[in-house]
């Protein structure tokens, strides 16, 4: 490989009720690193492995989703104020002025950056849904998750197995042309 890779492991993600998550074993990014001279981060492929998706569509109709520890606010308990000095920090605290003119912290630069992402591939996944929308409502279970996604041209291809008996499914096709789903009982 003639690139950059990260990996992250264990990657866990949960919505606010704690209904719906994702937990992934390992999540690796790999990056070309020529395209990073000109601004552009061009990853040549996302690798989720062995991710587990559970999903709950709530009574009110509403899908409830995992969400990025980010996007919650954080406990109480882990709020702290930090104090800054500003004559070593690169950008100055809340509440305070910038340095005067001719000071230490220079104009920051305008950069634009893009993002390509040739493939993302998920390998070994399973998922659950949930539905509680409806009576009596219903569940979906598959395993054994494998799929290709290519987000430039909205192509996917994908196979897992039922994990409540026999039987196993296919997708193929793209987001726009519309996808084929097969769907194989086995004895």
């Amino acid at each position: 490989w003639n690139g950059a890779a990260i990996r992250a492991q264990p990657v866990t993600l949960i919505s606010p009720s704690g209904d719906s998550s994702i937990q992934i074993e390992a999540v690796e990014v790999h990056a070309a690193l020529r395209p990073l001279l000109s601004g552009t981060l061009a990853v040549e492929k996302v690798m989720l492995v062995r991710p587990r998706l559970v999903l709950v569509r709530q009574a009110d109709g509403r899908w409830e989703l995992p969400r990025s520890s980010a996007e919650q606010p954080p406990p109480a308990t882990s709020t702290r104020a930090v104090p800054v000095d500003p004559s070593t920090a690169s950008n100055p605290a809340p509440g305070q002025d910038p340095p005067a003119a001719g000071g230490s912290t220079p104009a920051a630069p305008s950069t634009s950056a893009s993002i390509s992402i040739r493939e993302i591939e998920v390998r070994g996944g399973s998922l659950q849904m949930t539905d509680r929308s409806a009576a009596p409502g219903g569940s979906l279970a598959l395993q054994e998750l494998n799929a290709l996604i290519t987000p430039s041209t909205g192509r996917l291809w994908g196979q897992a197995r039922f994990a409540a008996g026999p039987g196993k499914v296919s997708w193929q096709g793209t987001i726009v042309e519309g996808i084929q789903l097969d769907i194989e009982p086995t004895t």
